[in-house]
């Protein structure tokens, strides 16, 4: 049996990463027998002993023969639908995933949404895409109670079903927390998603501002930014790098792209408070039960904050780090970190991994 996983995959993503290992872990005993084609930009680190085949993304021959040969297709973790950004790329994608979605239908597979987000359309096309691509799925799995109530405004929530991200599944090692470490995750959100490359810059300095004043508590205080995309042009590597040098301190580590998510998980629990703004930042965090400020450039940010149960103070826009609210809300998360912490447990919230059974829907 061939199943075909699409996602965005192999493109040096820790949080996309996170969502395919923990998807291939989890299906690995029902489909035991199973080839996994993978749409991935370059080969991913998955786990042992499971048939993986990489397929290039886009369309290409290896997809077409991929899809072919496959009785099952998975649209894997994250959030494939929004309409935020530039409206060429994202008409773009959900047109490839209705197609998709729509070939698979005429060609009588099974097609499965397993942990995925999707924030509100505001354009009449984005509704039309995303409400009739999903319809035609068997069944959806969203990752949170945003996704959840988007479904239900576009008429289509009958086959859905409230998990978690993908992430919440890895099993893994936590390193050793330090006192004072200030774990932070930054990105270049106007380069991405305007084009706008120099008004990164209002970023850079909200982040220095911030993580100096956090060293100014306490000589013993340090930070280490962590990259979450090491692949370029989205990459937040350059951004980190800018980030640690406006700072100019050597208590200012960075904490570079690794391939294994688990890693990188174990590696936040090393923090004593963290400033994410990548959302999987925000959740690893929240998985370590760290006190937290998330800055949502996306409602899936929101939508962690509010299912995970972190306060008003725990979120904050792009405004804020650029209008220095932000340096006093890390100065307050260091003297009330009680403040900063989630009142659900991110094991009150886990539940089973997935099940795909949906009592043959067709």
């Amino acid at each position: 049996m061939d199943v075909l996983v699409i996602g965005y995959y192999g493109w040096n993503n820790t949080g996309d990463d996170a969502m395919l290992y923990s998807l291939i872990d989890g299906l690995r005993e029902t489909f035991r027998d199973a080839r996994f084609n993978v749409t991935a930009a370059s080969e991913p680190f998955l786990p042992g002993g499971v048939d993986v085949k990489a397929v290039p993304p886009g369309i290409s021959p290896q997809l077409l023969m991929a899809f072919l040969r496959s009785s099952m297709v998975i649209l894997g973790g994250g959030t494939h639908f929004f309409d935020y950004g530039r409206v060429p790329a994202r008409l773009m994608r959900l047109a490839q995933i209705f197609l998709m979605t729509l070939m698979a239908r005429l060609t009588r597979k099974r097609i499965y949404f397993m942990g995925i987000g999707i924030e509100r359309p505001s354009h009449w096309w984005s509704r039309f895409l995303i409400r009739n691509t999903c319809r035609m799925a068997h069944r959806i799995i969203v990752r949170d109670s945003n996704s959840m109530r988007v479904l239900s405004e576009l008429g289509v929530d009958g086959r859905a079903e409230l998990s978690q991200d993908l992430s919440f599944f890895l099993e893994y090692e936590k390193q050793e927390r330090k006192r004072g470490l200030l774990g932070v995750s930054a990105m270049p959100y106007f380069r991405i998603y305007t084009g706008d490359e120099g008004k990164d810059e209002l970023l850079v300095k909200g982040f220095a501002d911030a993580i100096r004043r956090w060293l100014a508590l306490d000589d013993e205080n340090s930070a280490k930014l962590f990259i979450f995309n090491g692949m370029p042009p989205h990459d937040d590597r350059s951004i980190s790098l800018r980030i640690a040098e406006e700072v100019g301190n050597e208590r200012v580590t960075v904490e570079d792209y690794n391939p294994d998510p688990r890693h990188t998980l174990g590696a936040v629990a090393s923090c004593d408070a963290f400033v994410a703004m990548k959302f999987h930042a925000a959740l690893f965090a929240y998985l370590n039960d760290l006190p937290t400020i998330i800055v949502e450039y996306a409602a899936k940010n929101r939508a962690l904050v509010e299912d995970a149960g972190f306060s008003g103070n725990s979120l904050l826009d792009l405004d804020d780090v650029c209008n220095g609210e932000l340096i006093r809300r890390v100065e307050d998360l260091y003297r009330n970190p009680e403040g900063y912490m989630a009142k659900k447990k991110a094991s009150e919230l886990r539940r089973s991994f997935p099940s795909l059974d949906d009592g043959e829907v067709c």
